[in-house]
């Protein structure tokens, strides 16, 4: 059962061991009982001759008492007393060791080995049970209930193999099974496989097909392009011809409108205009942060306008810096009233009379003044170019009454023009892959510095005023410095 100590299964006990057993038992018991018959010597002495003829009749008569007939196995028989006990002590031999004719010594040696084998063997749960005396009904016993428990034991792991062997058999089917069922869709795998390599291959063959079409293609384009590149380049020197023809006449005009510009005080120049000023101071006081001038709504003039504050006694300087920078603050029909900004010197007060002037607005107020807006502009003053000062610059001509067209013509009043643009070296022509639009950039920068040379060419040509950074801002009332970046945006 569960739990209960396997049990190993007695292979030398026999039958014939039993038997044996038994015999010797009996024997011993019987020469135990004829040695105490046959040792009391002084009383075989005495009665030697009654011990002899009671020996002549057990040997040779008939024994009638009732221990003889005991002995014997026979009730009523008439058999001797050492007859029957060498009858029984044969059946006890041949029971133990199976041969009738075999004495004690022989019987009792080969119980000794047996017992021996079996305790040295190792083979029963516990050899110490059985001995030398041990009986052999007690051996034999014990040793059934061994094997009992062993043949038990052994029944019990036969049908569990049986079991055990039953289960492989399942699962070597199942795995049969299974071995078919992957057979099977390897097999169907292997033809997909076979079918993606066929369509990788027919795909291979067309874009090939297609690769090679596209070569001949981009081929013929370039060829196409060749031409048309020659054919430009051939109406691109047709055109710099038309161009320089263009500009000669240009300057000839250029020396003709000269003459129809209003003079300045220092006589004709390119500057005259923007050296004129466009209202005065109609009330100043010492000190006092706010003054009037003589302009309103009517003149253009919006609230914020700045303008630049020149004394009345001397000319407008060629750089329309000015001694002092007012802004509006309030505005009325045909004055304004302005805060001051940059104070002038102690030794030069603004005072009444003095003039004002913004070149966003012009003496004829029916035409705008017009900006071309070129180059790169440095509002804040810190050494570089900043990327958003040219559209504050072009929106603050806009917001203030001024006109940005987009090139020079004869109809441009000023010509606003900051740091001529670099064009990109060959490092950036390039593409990276930290800058993949370099080629975009470098032929940008190309097209903005050729477009500025251009417009600086035809501003010389017309006679326009061609304002710096530092002119524009001055002859528009913006201090400069730091501070003019602020009052450009909105």
């Amino acid at each position: 059962m569960a739990g209960a100590r396997p049990q190993q299964r007695a292979s030398g006990i026999t039958g014939v061991h039993v038997w044996l057993i038994v015999f010797v038992a009996l024997w011993l018991g019987t020469t135990v009982f004829l040695v105490l018959m046959f040792t009391n010597q002084e009383q075989l002495r005495q009665d030697s001759l009654a011990a002899q003829n009671k020996v002549k009749t057990m040997i040779g008569t008939a024994d009638s008492t009732p221990g003889a007939r005991a002995l014997s196995g026979q009730g009523g028989g008439q058999q001797p007393v050492l007859k029957v006990a060498l009858d029984t002590i044969g059946t006890l031999n041949n029971r133990l060791t199976g041969k009738a004719d075999d004495n004690l010594a022989a019987v009792e040696t080969q119980w000794t080995a047996v017992i021996d084998e079996i305790g040295s063997a190792g083979k029963v749960p516990s050899p110490e049970q059985i001995g030398r005396g041990t009986g052999a009904i007690p051996a034999l016993r014990q040793m059934y209930e061994w094997y009992v428990v062993e043949n038990d034991t052994r029944l019990k792991s036969t049908q569990a193999l049986d079991e055990a062997n039953k289960a492989l058999d399942e699962a070597q089917a199942r795995t049969k099974s299974l071995e078919e069922d992957f057979g099977t869709k390897l097999t169907d795998l292997q033809k997909k496989v076979d079918a993606i390599s066929n369509d990788k291959s027919e795909f291979a063959r067309l874009k090939t097909t297609e690769i090679d079409d596209l070569s001949k293609n981009i081929a013929a384009k370039k060829d196409e392009l060749t031409k048309v590149a020659a054919d430009m380049k051939a109406a691109a020197d047709k055109h710099e011809a038309s161009v320089a023809r263009y500009e000669q006449t240009m300057a000839q005009q250029g020396e003709l409108l000269a003459q129809y510009r209003s003079p300045g005080p220092e006589g004709t120049n390119e500057l005259d205009i923007a050296r004129q000023p466009i209202g005065r101071v109609i009330r100043a006081l010492p000190g006092d942060a706010l003054i009037h001038i003589d302009m309103g709504k009517l003149d253009g003039v919006k609230l914020g306008m700045p303008f630049s504050v020149y004394s009345f006694d001397k000319p407008v300087p060629n750089d329309g810096h000015g001694k002092a920078t007012i802004e509006v603050t309030s505005v009325g029909q045909h004055t304004a009233e302005c805060r001051v900004i940059t104070p002038p010197p102690a030794d030069e007060p603004i005072l009444q009379d003095d003039l004002v002037g913004n070149i966003l607005l012009s003496r004829n107020k029916n035409k705008k003044p017009r900006f071309v807006v070129i180059g790169e502009f440095d509002s804040d003053y810190d050494g570089s170019p900043d990327p958003g000062a040219y559209d504050k610059v072009v929106a603050f001509i806009n917001r203030f009454g001024g006109v940005v067209v987009k090139d020079v013509d004869a109809t441009t009043d000023y010509i606003v023009r900051g740091k001529k643009p670099s064009a990109a070296d060959a490092a950036v022509a390039k593409p990276t892959e930290k800058n993949p639009i370099g080629p975009t950039q470098a032929r940008r920068a190309e097209r903005d510095a050729t477009f500025y040379d251009r417009c600086i060419r035809q501003g010389q040509a017309l006679g326009i005023p061609r304002l710096s950074q530092d002119q524009f801002f001055s002859f528009v009332g913006l201090e400069l410095g730091r501070g003019a970046d602020e009052r450009l945006s909105p």
